[in-house]
């Protein structure tokens, strides 16, 4: 559902409201208004590129798992140890102001691949406002109808190629089907790879459960067969590195395009033997250090290969830190609220862009967007997108490569398809509040730090309605904690900035209504384990929920 907000005009003497009216919901994805022919020509600026940047260069993204923006010492982190991803950041372009397009894991990878909100091809639920990613239980996933960065650079002459997180979807019709994962969405390599990623429920260290990981939600595959369930997180980071390297190795002489997602730092925390006790920040500390262990192997082996000058690559993060979890969480900084909401530290995300010789080091004040990657990197590679889409994104290759001012004024960002908060110039526009955790609740459930159980204090995307708007400076109030009265002329402009989005934001069909057994993952049935021996997973008596 799409809430629309009508066109508004200032009217001297009264005061600015903001008018909701009835959600409408569409199939159709691709109608284009004069809006969407806007945001489709600056999401292409066309195959004339600045003269500095090679023809083709290979693109990679090194995305971390709910890091924080303050979980490192290149933004601001008093405590966690220089590593390789401080180096690349001195050496790179820092975006101080990089957001994710939302604040969980499913939503914000799908836009991240895309260059279009989630909502608009049904990755949201009508049924419950809670449920915003992808289980094992569902029958769903990234739709094939949508273009992913690996389809759109493979199209262009580019090798494709991923490891790590997926958790975009899984299976549709049976627990060996595939047909959500990324074979099936233009990756031409995937080595190891984990489609529902790690969760709480995967603890192999029997940290948190007594009864130790739960095989349903718990796997990881080679390609689009399980090999292990549930995972045993020992060598992770060092068998992902090792599926990238030889990636890279064997496509150096072609154009390439590779995404490495890494299951650092997501719960739960695990490191090899070589990184405990590496960090006087703790247990996390220490995976934050093989994760920059791990990105710097990836820029020394480009190096190593000579084709470092010719190879664009991003480290981001997915979404914000899971704050309710304690010292197993991680640091917003300076910034409110983390991950499930869209307070900043929800969604502003550490941001490196680094080629040696092409982008010039430096500090970056410019807004960006994960959805911004794909029409960036389709102009790298020369190529276009489909003019009958309407894309969110916008290209940001004269921002990167000649130092201009970012392509874009604003951003949006929806909560399924609830307007939330809206990124204009410094400031911040709240239509829409998640509460956040209390102190009480943090010291209940994490005595010393340690936390007992995972939740989330609100990650609901009805969210509580703000008449009139908060309205913070980001500039001065980083915190976003003292609102601004007054401001009628600028909200006014983001209002109609946001009906002019609103009037191309067809919504799909809700996919997260459906749940169903069959379509869990089972490696060696009906045990469903391998490495491990243990019960059938599934039982006559199970019970199975089937919608949701």
């Amino acid at each position: 559902y799409v809430y629309r907000l009508r066109p508004f005009r200032p009217t001297p003497g009264k005061q600015l409201q903001l008018r909701i009216i009835e959600p409408t919901m569409t199939r159709d994805r691709s109608f284009l208004s004069l809006v969407g022919s806007i945001l489709v020509s600056l999401s292409v600026i066309g195959p004339c590129l600045p003269s500095n940047i090679p023809n083709k260069p290979n693109l990679v993204i090194l995305l971390a798992d709910d890091l924080g923006w303050g979980d490192l010492k290149t933004f601001g982190n008093p405590v966690q140890e220089e590593n390789a991803i401080d180096q690349m950041a001195a050496d790179g372009l820092v975006l101080l102001d990089a957001y994710s397009a939302d604040s969980l894991c499913t939503p914000s990878r799908a836009a991240l691949l895309t260059g279009r909100y989630a909502a608009r091809y049904g990755l949201y639920s009508s049924k419950s406002s809670i449920l915003r990613t992808i289980t094992s239980y569902m029958p769903t996933g990234l739709p094939h109808s949508e273009v992913t960065i690996a389809e759109a650079l493979r199209e262009s002459g580019y090798a494709t190629g991923m490891v790590g997180k997926w958790n975009l979807g899984i299976n549709q019709n049976s627990s060996d089907d595939g047909y959500y994962l990324p074979e099936q969405q233009g990756f031409d390599y995937v080595g190891y790879n984990f489609p529902m990623g790690g969760i709480w429920l995967c603890d192999d260290r029997f940290v948190h459960l007594e009864d130790g990981p739960d095989p349903v939600f718990c796997f990881a595959f080679d390609n689009s067969t399980v090999i292990q369930q549930p995972i045993k997180f020992e060598n992770v980071t060092q068998n992902l590195l090792n599926d990238a390297k030889s990636f890279i190795t064997a496509n150096q002489h072609q154009p390439f395009f590779f995404y490495f997602s890494f299951m650092h730092v997501h719960t739960p925390l695990f490191a090899n033997p070589e990184f405990a006790g590496a960090s006087k920040r703790g247990h996390f500390g220490d995976n934050i250090a093989e994760l920059g262990w791990a990105v710097g192997e990836v820029l020394d082996h480009l190096r190593l290969l000579g084709i470092a000058e010719n190879t664009l690559v991003l480290f981001t993060s997915d979404n914000g830190p899971h704050k309710e979890i304690c010292e197993e969480g991680g640091s917003t900084g300076p910034f409110k609220g983390g991950k499930s909401n869209f307070w900043e530290g929800g969604v502003r995300m550490p941001t490196v862009f680094w080629m040696p010789g092409t982008i010039a080091p430096g500090v970056s004040r410019e807004i960006f967007s994960h959805l911004d990657i794909l029409p960036t990197f389709v102009e790298l590679a020369g190529s276009t997108l489909p003019s009958d889409t309407v894309y969110d994104g916008v290209s940001q290759v004269p921002m990167l490569f000649e130092g201009t001012h970012s392509t874009r004024s604003h951003i949006l960002f929806y909560c399924a398809a609830n307007l939330f908060t809206v990124r204009y110039d410094q400031y911040k526009f709240v239509f829409r509040t998640h509460r956040l955790v209390a102190l009480s609740e943090l010291l209940e459930n994490c005595p010393e730090g340690k936390p007992i159980d995972e939740f989330y204090a609100d990650s609901s995307c009805d969210g509580k309605i703000m008449t009139p708007p908060l309205i913070f400076d980001l500039d001065q109030d980083p915190g976003e904690t003292f609102p601004l009265d007054g401001m009628e002329d600028t909200l006014a402009i983001v209002i109609e900035l946001a009906n002019e989005h609103n009037r191309t934001f067809a919504v799909g069909l809700p996919g997260f209504d459906m749940l169903d057994c069959d379509v869990v993952p089972c490696c060696d049935p009906p045990h469903c384990t391998c490495n491990y021996n243990g019960p059938p997973l599934f039982t006559d008596d199970t019970v199975c929920p089937k919608d949701g």
